[in-house]
């Protein structure tokens, strides 16, 4: 009976080092998804701070001309 509860124990083992090894790649998946969030959010930031750039100057440009 000793040898079936440590056969028991060696099998829990084995998967509970498997689901944290899959834990472990899981995480790293979400680390890199939100890196790659995080810069997909800053090259929008800065393409919205270009735009409105872009817009004040033609607000600029366009005002010199009357309609």
């Amino acid at each position: 009976e000793i040898n079936a509860l440590n056969a028991q124990i060696a099998t829990a083992s084995e998967e509970q080092s498997s689901v944290t090894e899959e834990i472990n790649i899981n995480i790293t998946a979400i680390s890199e998804i939100s890196d790659q969030t995080a810069e997909g959010a800053r090259q929008s930031s800065d393409a919205t701070e270009d735009l409105a750039r872009l817009a004040e100057s033609m607000e600029a440009d366009i005002a010199h001309y009357k309609v």
